[in-house]
C-alpha cells in the first residue's frame, strides 16, 4: 500500500507540471487576464489571445495638413491631444510632445498628469518659425506602458502675400498679384542620389541602403545647417558602403559646406577609388595652396579641372563655404557661395570625364573626408564637412544659388515619412510603419482578400469568396478543423498580474510534496504479530513429546 500511494502522488504531481507548462505555451506571457475581442485558431491547432490596448492617444488639434498663413516669420501654434482610458484602473502619469520643429524629431514639451484619463492636453508652443513639421503626442501609464498615437499628424506656417491696396473709384476690381508662399527651405531638388547630412549619423539620408562607416567615433560640431561632422585630419573619415554605389553616373553635381583648416598636404573633400590600386581614382581635394581642383587619375592617364577664377580657401579657412562642381555633356562649372565661378580644364587623355569612367573597376569605393588607396587610406581632411550631395545631373546655377541661400528641407522619403511616394512603388503613406490600419509596414493598402488576416480591420477570414469565407472577410461556416472563439466583453490583460510558468511548476511541485508528508503522518503505523512465532513454537513441542511417548512404550 506503501508503494502505491507514492505512485499515485508522483503521477499526479508530473500531471499537475505537465498542465503549467501546457499554460506557458498556450498563453507565452502567462496566467492572466486576456482580452476576448480577437481570437483564432493557428496551424497547429493552439488558440491564442491577443492582447487589447489599456489606453488610446488621439491627436484633435489643429486637423492634420493645417496650413496657418501668417505675414511675419513666427507664429504661436497650440497642439492638443486627447488620452482615452480603455480599462479601469489605469492612471497616466506623463504626455510627450514630440515635433521635428528643431531639426530631429525630439520630445520638445512634458507635461506631468494627476487626473485619471479621459482628458485632453495642450502644448502651448511660441515663436514656430516658417516651415512644415509633423507632432504626435505619447502618453505613459504609472506602469511604465506607453502608447503614441497612430500617426504623425502636420501643420505647415507659410508667409502670407503683400496686402492688396484699394481700387482707383471704378467698379472693376483692383489687380492683385498672387505671391508664392515663402518657405526657409527649398524642396530638393530632383535627381539627387545621396545627400550626407551629418546631423545625427553618418549614414545617407536620402539613399538608406547607402551608410556611412567610420573607424572612430563620429564627432561633431555646429554646422552650416544644424550639425556637422568634424575631422582631425589624421583618422576621420566616412567610407560609403556598399562598393560600386556611384558607377552609372555618368554626369551631374557634388557639393557641400566646407570649414578648412590648414594642413601642410592636400586634404580630400570627397573620393571615389579603386581600392585595390593606387593610381585609378577621382577625388575632389583641397591643395596646401588653398586652391580646390577635382582630379581624375587612370594610371599615367589624369584629368584636372581647376575653378577659371580661383578661389582661395587659404583666404576663408576657419568659416563655412559652400562649393558644387556640375558636369553635362564634357562642360564644367563651379560655384562657391552661389557664385559662378567657370571652369578651367587641364587634360591629357579624355577631355570629360565622371563616376562612370570607372566603372571597369571590380571595387570602388566611396570616401568622404579621405582617399582609400592599396592597403591605406591617405589625404585626410583637416576642418568640417556639412550637407554633402550627389546628383545625377547638372543643376542650374539657380538651384545651387537656392541651395546655398536658404538650405534644403530635410524631408525623408522612406515608408512611414508620411509623404506618398507612388514613383517608390508606394500605395499609401499614413506616417507610420505599423500594419493593421489599412496602410501596412510597406506602404501598402491593406484590404480584405489581400491574403493577409488583418482582425484589427474586421477580417475574420482570408481569403474571401470561399466555402468557409464570406465576399467581406466574415466566416460564414466554421471549419471542422478550427475553433473560433469570441467573447461578447472583452478584458484586459494586466501585466502586473502574471504568474511566470516555472515559478507556477515550483508551486506544484511544493504542494504535491506537502501532500505526501501528510499523508505519510496521518496514516496508521501497521503493528507487527508474533502468531507465526507461536505456532512454530507449538508445532516443535507436539514434535518432541510424540517422540517421548514413543520411547516410553
Amino acid at each position: 500500500m506503501k508503494t502505491s500511494k507514492k505512485v499515485i502522488l508522483v503521477c499526479l504531481a508530473i500531471f499537475l507540471l505537465f498542465i503549467a507548462i501546457r499554460l506557458s505555451i498556450d498563453f507565452p506571457t502567462g496566467l492572466g487576464i486576456y482580452s476576448g475581442n480577437i481570437s483564432a485558431t493557428n496551424p497547429e491547432g493552439t488558440i491564442r489571445f491577443t492582447t487589447a490596448p489599456l489606453f488610446q492617444v488621439i491627436l484633435i488639434d489643429p486637423p492634420d495638413n493645417t496650413i496657418y498663413t501668417i505675414p511675419g516669420f513666427t507664429r504661436d501654434v497650440n497642439l492638443t491631444c486627447s488620452v482615452v482610458n480603455l480599462s479601469s484602473g489605469i492612471n497616466i502619469t506623463q504626455v510627450k510632445l514630440y515635433t521635428d520643429i528643431s531639426g530631429a524629431y525630439v520630445i520638445t514639451d512634458t507635461l506631468n498628469i494627476t487626473n485619471p484619463p479621459p482628458f485632453n492636453v495642450t502644448f502651448n508652443l511660441t515663436a514656430v518659425p516658417l516651415g512644415s513639421y509633423r507632432w504626435n503626442c505619447e502618453a505613459i501609464s504609472s506602469t511604465n506602458v506607453s502608447r503614441f498615437a497612430p500617426a504623425d499628424w502636420h501643420f505647415t506656417i507659410r508667409r502670407s502675400g503683400p496686402t492688396p491696396t484699394p481700387g482707383g473709384g471704378g467698379s472693376k476690381a483692383p489687380y492683385v498679384k498672387e505671391e508664392p508662399a515663402y518657405l526657409p527651405c527649398i524642396i530638393p531638388p530632383d535627381n539627387l542620389t545621396s545627400w550626407f547630412t551629418f546631423d545625427n549619423n553618418t549614414d545617407d539620408f536620402w539613399n538608406e541602403s547607402h551608410e556611412g562607416l567610420t573607424f572612430e567615433k563620429p564627432k561633431y560640431f555646429k554646422g552650416a545647417d544644424l550639425a556637422a561632422m568634424k575631422f582631425n585630419g589624421f583618422s576621420d573619415q566616412v567610407i560609403i558602403s556598399p562598393d560600386n554605389v556611384f558607377n552609372n553616373i555618368k554626369e551631374g553635381t557634388i557639393d557641400g559646406w566646407v570649414y578648412y583648416k590648414k594642413k601642410v598636404e592636400p586634404v580630400v573633400i570627397f573620393s571615389y577609388a579603386d581600392a585595390s590600386q593606387n593610381d585609378k581614382h577621382l577625388l575632389l581635394q583641397i591643395l596646401p595652396s588653398g586652391n580646390i581642383e577635382f582630379k581624375y587619375k587612370d594610371g599615367s592617364d589624369y584629368r584636372i579641372v581647376a575653378p577659371e577664377t580661383l578661389f582661395n580657401f587659404m583666404m576663408h579657412r576657419d568659416t563655412w563655404v559652400h562649393f558644387a562642381l556640375t558636369y553635362n555633356n564634357t562642360e564644367y562649372e563651379w560655384y562657391f557661395d552661389g557664385i559662378k565661378y567657370g571652369a578651367n580644364v587641364q587634360v591629357s587623355g579624355n577631355p570629360g570625364f565622371w563616376f562612370n569612367d570607372l566603372k571597369e573597376s571590380v571595387q570602388l569605393t566611396g570616401a568622404i573626408g579621405a582617399l582609400i588607396g592599396k592597403g591605406q587610406i591617405t589625404n585626410q581632411f583637416k576642418g568640417g564637412l556639412d550637407e554633402i550631395e550627389i546628383f545625377d545631373r547638372a543643376l542650374t546655377s539657380k538651384e545651387v544659388y537656392d541651395i546655398q541661400s536658404r538650405l534644403k528641407c530635410k524631408i525623408s522619403t522612406r515608408c512611414g515619412d508620411g509623404i506618398l511616394q507612388a514613383y517608390k512603388g508606394e500605395e499609401c503613406d499614413d506616417g507610420n510603419t505599423i500594419s493593421g490600419d489599412y496602410c501596412s509596414a510597406a506602404c501598402k493598402i491593406e484590404y480584405c482578400g489581400d491574403g493577409v488576416l488583418q482582425p484589427s480591420l474586421g477580417e475574420e477570414c482570408e481569403p474571401p469568396l470561399t466555402e468557409y469565407c464570406g465576399v467581406a472577410c466574415e466566416i460564414l461556416v466554421v471549419p471542422p478543423e478550427a475553433e473560433i472563439v469570441r467573447f461578447e466583453q472583452p478584458k484586459v490583460y494586466l501585466p502586473e498580474r502574471v504568474i511566470p510558468w516555472w515559478l507556477l511548476g515550483i508551486a506544484v511541485l511544493a504542494i504535491a510534496a506537502v501532500f505526501y508528508l501528510w499523508l505519510k503522518a496521518t496514516s496508521k503505523p501497521r503493528q507487527k504479530t508474533a502468531e507465526p512465532v507461536v505456532k512454530r513454537i507449538t508445532v516443535k513441542k507436539q514434535k518432541k513429546q510424540s517422540k517421548r511417548k514413543k520411547k516410553k512404550k
